[in-house]
């Protein structure tokens, strides 16, 4: 009886399989989209005060567009340049924003064999 192996030491061969949903994948493109929607606002309104009150400066612009990608979630898809301006307002960073079409890689957690 010593010679053999407890239970829990016997090898298992586990598969795993991934299942890829339309539902959930028309889910997240509706929640990327809305993102983007609500980033695009908040991005609209900082270009409205631009060289105002609280945004006269391009560093503060800056920190401001930083601050709306990451509370929109939207880092990957906005894309900041600064234009050369000769005006007396400071420059607002351009901002672009693509649609991330691309979705993200299947996670892998929670999967059952």
């Amino acid at each position: 009886m010593a010679d053999r192996a407890p239970k829990s030491d016997l090898p298992l061969e586990v598969r795993r399989i991934l299942v890829h949903s339309t539902g959930n994948a028309k889910g997240q493109q509706r929640a990327r989209d809305k993102r983007l929607s609500k980033a695009r606002e908040d991005l609209d309104k900082l270009h409205h005060s631009v060289g105002g009150r609280y945004y006269n400066t391009a560093e503060k612009n800056a920190t401001r567009i930083g601050v709306i990608a990451k509370t929109r979630r939207v880092s990957g898809c906005l894309h900041t340049g600064s234009p050369q301006t000769e005006s007396d307002s400071p420059p607002c960073p351009d901002t672009s924003m693509t649609t991330c079409s691309k979705p993200r890689a299947p996670s892998t957690a929670g999967t059952r064999c």
